[in-house]
């Protein structure tokens, strides 16, 4: 189940003190792929690492103009934190 940290989309910046495996909600741009199933994510706030099987996207295929919300857990603190992302959608 969430948590009521999923309620709204959160910033990037923030995650960073989240507890370990919090489930988190972000918006904004998946911008590099630097390897296969490791993306760097970045909203106005800051950039952050986040993993992802190729199911998570179902299917679709994101320019790094398109706004995206990518939901998952969190992992690592401060400039270590990562994501493991369960779910990729559109806004």
């Amino acid at each position: 189940k969430k948590g009521t940290e999923d309620t709204l989309a959160t910033k990037a910046k923030v995650i960073r003190d989240f507890r370990q495996g919090g489930y988190v909600t972000l918006e904004g741009y998946i911008i590099h792929e630097q390897k296969p199933g490791h993306y760097l994510f970045r909203d106005s706030s800051d950039t952050v690492r986040f993993m992802a099987p190729r199911s998570a996207f179902r299917g679709q295929v994101y320019q790094a103009s398109e706004k995206v919300r990518v939901s998952g857990r969190v992992y690592g603190k401060a400039d270590e934190t990562f994501m493991k992302v369960s779910r990729i959608d559109r806004p």
